[in-house]
């Protein structure tokens, strides 16, 4: 922890220390960054449509505030594990100072924040960290201060980040997790700093964060993979693997105990799986994709979801009526069935939709969901196509570059430099979270999580289209690179004696 703290709050690594306070830092890119995304996250999450904080389309509002009526995940005496529970138990914690119900008011004459304010102080806290992270990160990563201050002015600004930040949803939390387990991955890969205790701890945030969002459980074990291909490889000793998975089952072995002993079933992610899967796998949806309108426009779900309260209607005649837990089970069960049922009935329509969530996924134009949308929020909207138009293709050229000694056999001896484990965590992000999005059902936002580490690979990107021909190759792979500052021979030398 001690590590952690001194790399994100030090100014810069090349920086002088900033023993004393000199208006000449405020210069420093670390502090003009932190004004700005003070200020931009503030405004989105504190200012900007507050309509949307009253909002609670997940219903993750009412999950925190059943928490502290009642002290039961749930609603009511009832419990639940449609939900991840992190999200709604931090939202609970930022709840202590507002009204005790939202509807009936505080016997308390006096509280210091309204449910609304509470959930915007926190998105905007997430956010700011999320920001500095990012620029520590790509600092580690061999960026100069100019191209790191880039990267994370990119994250201040992601429209989804901004878009999410107004509304009581996983997105803000998922993105902040998302890059702070990038980033102490790859602070805990450095030499010198491996320890037993710091891959545990890196092995507890990742369990934690499959209680946000279960492709955590994904990721986590991507990395658990990747930790053991560099033991292979002889970079990296067994045990730090093996405290990384022994910190990483923790809490979705408590989440899956808790399920037991409430729900009747061991569920380490949520019995939301299932929903999902068949919203993004039935027929109405694959009668849309068979039109051209499925590139122009959302989806209509109404149909759907006539279909699965029939189903659902059905499923009770023959079994009987069901509440509480064991009808959540059995919904999400029978949610699994009819998806696979439809899937296996239609397997090109299943192939085609997988290929349609790809381009939902990574879409740049946000669809018009409003018939009556201001000219206002029509030039908001094509600002945000223009955004991700150029912003997303520099980023697929930046990743493909940064994997390019995974298949090119000159650039594979970059494999086995300890420099190239910083890029597979990145890496490893992008694949996990998109994968089960690929069967399960995805729009623009479930890339919230990755927005954090595709501004740095669009910078990749950037600098590659910059390079001139007598530049020497850009590397990501090896040692400090046209991507970083010049070091005077000096300091280059005492930084080299260090390292030895």
């Amino acid at each position: 922890m001690k590590i952690l703290f001194e790399s994100l709050t030090k100014i810069d690594a090349r920086d002088e220390s900033l023993t004393m306070f000199h208006f000449e830092n405020l210069k420093k890119p670390i502090c003009v960054l932190f004004l700005l995304a003070f200020i931009i996250r503030f405004e989105a999450a504190m200012t900007v449509n507050r309509g949307a904080l009253s909002a609670d389309p997940d219903g993750y509002a009412a999950l925190a505030q059943n928490i502290r009526t009642y002290g039961v995940f749930g609603e009511g005496e009832t419990p639940t594990a449609f939900r991840p529970p992190l999200y709604p138990a931090l939202l609970r914690a930022f709840y202590v100072f507002t009204p005790a119900s939202a509807d009936k008011g505080d016997s308390r004459p006096f509280y210091l924040l309204s449910q609304q304010d509470a959930t915007a102080l926190l998105h905007w806290i997430l956010g700011l960290m999320t920001v500095m992270i990012v620029y520590r990160l790509a600092l580690i990563l061999n960026f100069s201060r100019g191209w790191a201050f880039a990267a994370a002015v990119l994250v201040a600004v992601d429209p989804i980040l901004l878009a999410q930040s107004r509304v009581p949803m996983t997105e803000t939390l998922a993105a902040f997790l998302a890059v702070l387990i990038v980033w102490t991955l790859t602070l805990a890969m450095m030499p010198r700093q491996k320890s037993f205790l710091s891959f545990w701890g890196i092995g507890l945030l990742a369990g934690l964060s499959v209680l946000c969002r279960p492709v955590f459980f994904v990721f986590g074990i991507f990395v658990f993979l990747g930790l053991l291909n560099y033991t292979r490889m002889r970079k990296l000793m067994f045990r730090y693997s093996l405290a990384f998975l022994l910190g990483f089952v923790i809490f979705p072995l408590l989440w899956g105990m808790r399920n037991q002993a409430k729900m009747g079933d061991f569920i380490v992610t949520t019995t939301h799986g299932g929903y999902t899967l068949f919203l993004a796998n039935n027929d109405s949806l694959y009668a849309h994709n068979r039109h051209f309108g499925s590139f122009s426009g959302p989806w209509d779900p109404t149909e759907f979801k006539k279909k699965w309260e029939e189903i659902q209607a059905e499923d009770m005649e023959e079994y009987g009526e069901e509440s509480g837990p064991a009808w959540e089970l059995r919904k999400n069960e029978l949610a699994y069935s009819s998806a696979h049922d439809v899937m296996s009935r239609s397997t090109q329509s299943a192939v085609f939709a997988s290929l349609i969530r790809l381009g939902c996924f990574w879409q740049f134009l946000p669809y018009q969901t409003d018939p009556n949308e201001s000219s206002f929020h029509k030039i908001c909207r094509y600002a945000v196509g223009v955004f991700y138009a150029v912003e997303l293709p520099l980023a697929l050229l930046g990743f493909l570059y940064t994997c390019l000694p995974l298949v090119s056999g000159r650039q594979r001896r970059k494999l086995v430099s300890p420099y190239w484990s910083n890029w597979s965590w990145p890496v490893l992000l992008v694949v996990a979270v998109l994968l089960p999005h690929i069967i399960y059902w995805t729009n623009m936002r479930m890339r919230a999580p990755l927005m954090t580490v595709v501004p740095i690979f669009a910078v990749i990107g950037l600098r590659v289209l910059c390079a001139r021909k007598d530049d020497e190759p850009i590397s990501v792979g090896g040692p400090p690179t046209p991507l970083s500052d010049p070091v005077p021979e000096k300091e280059s030398a005492a930084a080299q004696k260090a390292a030895r």
